[in-house]
């Protein structure tokens, strides 16, 4: 009797370095996260020029090619556009464009800077998208300035490595916010939600 209470209590002991040792470890891994530094470009509202388009590419799961789907929303100065793709081959499926003007884009940009929507992470792991969330959803958020891009940052729907350092939430929901009757306009797209 006294070789089994001395065995069970060498199981308890063993079982307590094993999750302290885990928890020690996860700590130390949450310290790193939290101290990435983070760079800003020029914000987006001073990137603004005849041309300029704010863009969120929205990339489905890694699905069939058949049932993948992607969306785009792009904000200018003149016009505010939903794309929804289908097939790694983006065929546009449905499309809906609302005029904008001006003050409206300069008021997003102000926005989307106060969100840190030009916000990357120093980390040089992070810079380009390697096919991390393969079941989630993967978000670009881009400028572009006539044919050139001048910005294309990342980050995902699941907790892994990405190169936006801003905050997520708010920038998707400003995009959204663009699209005046946003459910209509991506009824049919797996993405859009």
């Amino acid at each position: 009797m006294k070789y089994v209470t001395w065995f069970f209590g060498l199981i308890v002991v063993v079982i307590a370095v094993v999750v302290g040792s885990i928890l020690i470890r996860n700590i130390m891994n949450d310290n790193k996260v939290a101290t990435k530094k983070i760079s800003s470009s020029k914000v987006a509202s001073e990137q603004i020029k005849v041309g300029t388009v704010l863009r969120l590419y929205v990339d489905g799961p890694v699905i069939a090619d058949e049932k993948h789907q992607s969306m785009r929303i792009d904000i200018s100065a003149t016009s505010r556009t939903v794309t929804l793709l289908k097939t790694y081959s983006n065929v546009e499926f449905k499309k809906s464009t609302y005029p904008n003007n001006q003050k409206a884009f300069e008021a997003f940009a102000l926005a989307l800077d106060r969100a840190g929507y030009t916000a990357a992470l120093s980390s040089s792991a992070s810079k380009k998208y390697n096919g991390d969330c393969a079941l989630g959803r993967v978000y670009h958020l881009e400028i572009l300035q006539g044919a050139k891009t001048t910005q294309d940052l990342w980050t995902t729907s699941c907790s892994t490595t990405r190169s936006f350092g801003g905050n997520t939430s708010t920038v998707l929901s400003l995009f959204r916010n663009q699209i005046p009757n946003y459910l209509e306009a991506t009824a049919g797209s797996t993405v859009a939600r």
